[in-house]
């Protein structure tokens, strides 16, 4: 499907748009994503916030893995005049989380210069339509906080601040000898407990993958979350673990004799930050070092792989994962606001 916005006509100039002088607007399209796309709307992402970058070929494999169910997302392009101005999108999980609200994934986002309080809002719509036909209650949208359009726009169409997240930058130029010295010192105090920390090999067989995907199901739910998180599927968490930027050589995992209790690894994209993608750790071995452990193999391994820095976000509640990036010397970046809007009023 695809929305022209008005039928027939032109969209009104909104008195926030933020284009530099009068000039007659041209009809706003949104057309679904296809092979090729890639590119541009990675090219969107940079031209909102320079900082920021996604691999096109990242893309590329998650939406080939969200054609085998089609009905639970769709993301277009946002075209003015032909040329791209913006993204949007809204997403649902293949099975609900349990609890009693069904929360989707909705946004829209607009290069500067195009952006349009009126636009936005109808696009938005859209998404949020979208996503109620498929069964949510409540949709979900994040904004960086130091955005100056995305989240007064957001909380112009009724959405309200959920949860609060804090992005971290570790420099690890300048702070390498440190980093591996403390490295060191875990190895040591893991060994003095019992625990082994080791990492994949290309060997790995699926009864490898099962413990560590139980592992991940396991502590999904402690991610704090004003909504019940959802599990993927097997096939959907291994086919993430195989994606572009994941390398099985860079999953660090810690072990009680055959258990396994921990595991961490960061992502490798061709473009954008080497970034944490997940870290978790069994209940009963929490507060031993372990977590810190692990993160600071992939840490030490980003360092000997001549990578300058490490990024990660951490919801503002998760205390314990907050403490080791404060120990470990990572400093604070523009942090992410997760917006919610109830769906059924």
């Amino acid at each position: 499907m695809c929305w022209d916005w008005p039928t027939g006509g032109s969209a009104p100039t909104s008195k926030t748009d933020r284009r530099s002088g009068p000039r007659e607007r041209l009809l706003l399209k949104l057309r679904p994503v296809r092979p090729g796309d890639e590119r541009e709307y990675a090219g969107v992402i940079t031209s909102i916030h320079g900082d920021e970058g996604v691999d096109p070929a990242v893309l590329q494999a998650r939406w080939q893995r969200e054609k085998r169910l089609p009905q639970n997302q769709g993301r277009y392009l946002i075209l003015e005049g032909g040329q791209t101005c913006g993204y949007a999108f809204w997403t649902r999980p293949a099975d609900w989380a349990a609890g009693p609200v069904k929360a989707a994934n909705v946004n829209v986002r607009m290069i500067p210069g195009r952006q349009s309080a009126q636009d936005f809002a109808w696009i938005l719509t859209q998404m949020e339509t979208a996503a109620k036909s498929s069964g949510a209650d409540v949709a979900l949208a994040v904004a960086r906080e130091d955005d100056d359009f995305h989240p007064g726009a957001l909380a112009a169409c009724g959405y309200c601040v959920d949860r609060l997240s804090r992005s971290w930058r570790l420099n690890l130029s300048d702070r390498a000898a440190e980093l591996l010295l403390a490295r060191s010192s875990a190895r040591k105090d893991m060994a003095r407990i019992g625990i082994e920390i080791r990492s994949l090999d290309d060997t790995a067989d699926e009864s490898i993958w099962r413990e560590l995907y139980g592992l991940a199901a396991e502590t999904i739910p402690d991610i704090p979350s004003t909504f019940s998180e959802a599990i993927p599927s097997f096939e959907d968490w291994l086919a993430r673990m195989h994606e572009p930027g994941v390398f099985v050589d860079r999953i660090w995992t810690a072990w009680r004799d055959d258990s396994l209790v921990a595991y961490t690894y960061l992502v490798y994209p061709a473009a954008g930050d080497v970034s944490t993608a997940y870290t978790g750790t069994r209940k009963q071995f929490r507060g031993l070092g372990i977590a810190r452990a692990v993160k600071l193999e992939s840490i030490g391994q980003a360092i000997e792989l001549r990578k300058h820095s490490i990024t990660t976000n951490n919801d503002l509640e998760n205390a314990a994962i907050l403490h080791i990036n404060s120990t470990l010397g990572y400093q604070p970046l523009p942090g992410l606001v997760t917006y919610v809007k109830s769906l059924t009023s």
